[in-house]
C-alpha cells in the first residue's frame, strides 16, 4: 500500500500514465473488422490482386485447408489479425488480441517514460508513434509486433524477468502465425536476448534454456489446431521469400533512399557515440543491443526499398528508437535530442511533404470500432453478394459445383460467384517464383 501511495503521490508517473493510456487507446484500429466488397469494373486486373488474397487467406480458414501444403503463403492461419478480414473468425479472437495489442502499447509508453531521464524527448516519441500508426496496420502489423518484441528483450537484457519472457513467447507464436518472414526473423532476436543473460551470467542458466525452447513446444502444440505442416510451412514460405528477394526490384528516387540511409546512419551514430562515452564500455551488452536495434532496422529499410513500401519505414523506425530505449533514455549530450529530432523533421517531411500522406489524426477518433463489434458476426464484414460482376449463366451452368480455380489471381471473382473454388497450393500466379514452388502447382494440376 505504501509503495502505491508513494507512486502515485509521483506527478511524472500520473502524467506517464494519462499519456500512455491516451495513446494506446488512440492505437485501437479504426474498424472491428474490415469489409469485403465486389470490386467492380476495373481497367487495371492488378486492382484485383489486394482483395484477392485478403479474402482466399480467410477462405483457406474456413475449408481446413492445411498451410504448407495445399495452400502456401507468407501470411499464415492467424493472418485475420493483420487483415481484420472477420469471414468464420470468433469476436473472441479480435477482443482478446485487440486487448494485448493495447496493454503492450500501453505498457511500452508507460515503461518507457517512467524509467526515461529525457522525458522530453521520450514524451515526442510515444506521440508521434501514436500519431503515426496507420488506421488500419495491415501488412504492417508484423512489424509493430516485432517492434513490442524488441521493447521486451530490451527490457529483458536488463533484468531477465519472467513477464518479459511471457510476453516474447506470446509475440512469437503470434508472429509465426500471422506473418512468417517477419516471424522467422523474430526467433533470432529472442535468442540474442536469451545467450546474452546466459553468457552475462544473468539468471538461471537452466531456466534460460527452458525458455528459449518453450516458443517452439508452444508452436508445435499448435499446429495441428491451425491445420499446419510445420515443416512444410517453414520451407514453402522461406521459398516464397527467396524468389522474392531474388526478382523484385523497384525503382526509388535517389531522395527517398538518401534520407532513409542519413535516418539509419544519424541513429547508428548516436548508438556508437554513447558506447563509445561509457566509462567502461560492455562489449557484449552493447553488440547485443545494436544487433537487436540492426536487424530490425534492416527488415524496415528491405520492405521500404525492395517491396516499395518506403512510408513503412519512415513510420516504423521511429517506433523501433523508442523500444531500444538507448537512444533517448540517457540525457547524455544535448546532439543526442539535437540527432533524434532531425530523423523525426526528416520523417515528417518524407510522409507529408515528399509523399503527400493525408493526416490521419482526425480519422483515428472514432466509434465505429465499437460499433462493429457489437454488431460483429462471422459473416458481418462479407458484402460480395450479390455481386455485381456476375459470370454469364451459359458459364455458371458448364462449371456447376465442379472445382475451379483463378488465374493470375482474380480468386474473389470466383467466390463473388459462389463457385466451388479449390486453389492450386501457391494460389497466385506472380509468387511461383522458384523451381519447387512451380513444381508443387504442377504437381496438384495433375
Amino acid at each position: 500500500m505504501e509503495v502505491l501511495k508513494s507512486f502515485f503521490k509521483d506527478k511524472f508517473n500520473i502524467f506517464g500514465i494519462i499519456t500512455a493510456f491516451l495513446a494506446s487507446v488512440y492505437n485501437l484500429p479504426k474498424y472491428f473488422e474490415g469489409y469485403v466488397e465486389p470490386v467492380g469494373a476495373v481497367r487495371e486486373s492488378w486492382i484485383t490482386l489486394d482483395p484477392s488474397w485478403l479474402i482466399t487467406l480467410s477462405y483457406a480458414n474456413i475449408k481446413n485447408l492445411a498451410w504448407g501444403t495445399d495452400f502456401i503463403f507468407t501470411y499464415g492461419p492467424l493472418s485475420y489479425f493483420a487483415t481484420r478480414v472477420g469471414w468464420g473468425v470468433d469476436k473472441i479472437d479480435f477482443i482478446l488480441y485487440d486487448f494485448f495489442i493495447t496493454l503492450n502499447f500501453f505498457l511500452v509508453y508507460f515503461i518507457s517514460f517512467r524509467l526515461s531521464k529525457n522525458k522530453t524527448v521520450t514524451t515526442l516519441l510515444i506521440l508521434t508513434v501514436a500519431f503515426l500508426t496507420p488506421i488500419l496496420m495491415g501488412a504492417a502489423m508484423s512489424l509493430i509486433l516485432m517492434a513490442f518484441l524488441v521493447f521486451w528483450i530490451r527490457r529483458s537484457i536488463e533484468k531477465p524477468a519472467i513477464v518479459y519472457y511471457f510476453f516474447q513467447i506470446i509475440l512469437l507464436c503470434l508472429l509465426f502465425f500471422i506473418k512468417l518472414n517477419t516471424g522467422l526473423i523474430a526467433f533470432p532476436l529472442f535468442a540474442i536476448g536469451i545467450f546474452y543473460n546466459i553468457l552475462d551470467k544473468k539468471g538461471n542458466v537452466f531456466m534460460l534454456l527452458v525458455i528459449l525452447v518453450v516458443p517452439f513446444m508452444i508452436i508445435i502444440g499448435l499446429c495441428p489446431f491451425l491445420n499446419v505442416d510445420l515443416w512444410n510451412y517453414i520451407i514453402s514460405s522461406t521459398e516464397i521469400i527467396s524468389g522474392y528477394n531474388d526478382i523484385m526490384f523497384l525503382e526509388h528516387t535517389i531522395k527517398n533512399r538518401t534520407i532513409a540511409l542519413l535516418v539509419i546512419f544519424i541513429l547508428c551514430s548516436i548508438f556508437f557515440y554513447k558506447s563509445i562515452k561509457e566509462k567502461k564500455i560492455n562489449y557484449l551488452k552493447n553488440g547485443a543491443v545494436f544487433l537487436i536495434f540492426a536487424i530490425p532496422t534492416f527488415t524496415l529499410y528491405k520492405s521500404g526499398f525492395v517491396r516499395g513500401m518506403e512510408s513503412d519505414f519512415f513510420i516504423n523506425y521511429i517506433f523501433i528508437v523508442l523500444v531500444i530505449q538507448d537512444f533517448h533514455f540517457q540525457n547524455f549530450k544535448k546532439i543526442s535530442n539535437f540527432c533524434i529530432l532531425t530523423c523525426l523533421g526528416l520523417s515528417f517531411y518524407f510522409l507529408y511533404v515528399l509523399n503527400n500522406t493525408p493526416v490521419i489524426f482526425s480519422e483515428k477518433i472514432n466509434k465505429q470500432y465499437f460499433a462493429g463489434l457489437s454488431s460483429f458476426t462471422p459473416t458481418s464484414g462479407m458484402h460480395i453478394s450479390p455481386t455485381p460482376n456476375k459470370f454469364p449463366e451459359r458459364i455458371l451452368k458448364i462449371i456447376g459445383s465442379k472445382t475451379v480455380d483463378a488465374y493470375p489471381w482474380n480468386s474473389i471473382a470466383l467466390l463473388e460467384n459462389q463457385l466451388n473454388f479449390t486453389p492450386r497450393p501457391i494460389f497466385q500466379a506472380y509468387t511461383a517464383y522458384t523451381p519447387y514452388l512451380e513444381t508443387l502447382n504442377f504437381n496438384f494440376y495433375n
